[in-house]
This record gives structure tokens, C-alpha cells and sequence, in this order.
């Protein structure tokens, strides 16, 4: 749809329109041309299906810290 918004995650609702076109027997390529979609996102969104639980997104695992626990200690010491 014209109206998502680039680079967005998928709503559970579209992610359950991949998966039952797919349960239909329809393949990513056919999928992405039915929901206008990338095929890379649609492929995507089947790969990590079995992990998801209701179609909400896996959480990420963020920005890793800057400090280490040894530059920590290493600072409290110096403190």
C-alpha cells in the first residue's frame, strides 16, 4: 500500500495476510505483488514466522553498551 511508511515494521495484520495468502498456497512472489510489498520483506516475515508469537515483533537486541564491565571497575577504581 502506498500508504506504509518506509523502512516501518509490518502490523501483526499484514503479517497474518502474508501467512494466510501463504497457508493459501501463494508464493512470496505472488504475495509481494498482491500486498505490495518487497519480496525480501515478505520472505522475511515467512522465515521468522515460527518465532514470532501473534505476529508481534521479535525484540531487537539494541545498542551494545560502550563500556565494558572491565572498563567499569577499572573507572570505579579510579574514582
Amino acid at each position: 500500500s502506498s500508504n506504509r511508511v518506509k523502512r516501518s515494521d509490518l502490523t501483526p495484520y499484514i503479517r497474518g495476510q502474508i501467512d494466510g495468502l501463504r497457508a493459501l498456497g501463494y508464493y512470496a512472489s505472488k504475495i509481494s505483488r498482491t500486498l505490495g510489498i518487497a519480496h525480501s520483506t515478505v520472505q522475511s516475515s515467512l522465515d521468522k514466522n515460527p518465532q514470532r508469537n501473534q505476529g508481534e515483533s521479535l525484540p531487537r537486541s539494541g545498542r551494545p553498551p560502550i563500556l565494558s564491565g572491565a572498563d567499569e571497575r577499572s573507572i570505579g577504581r579510579a574514582i
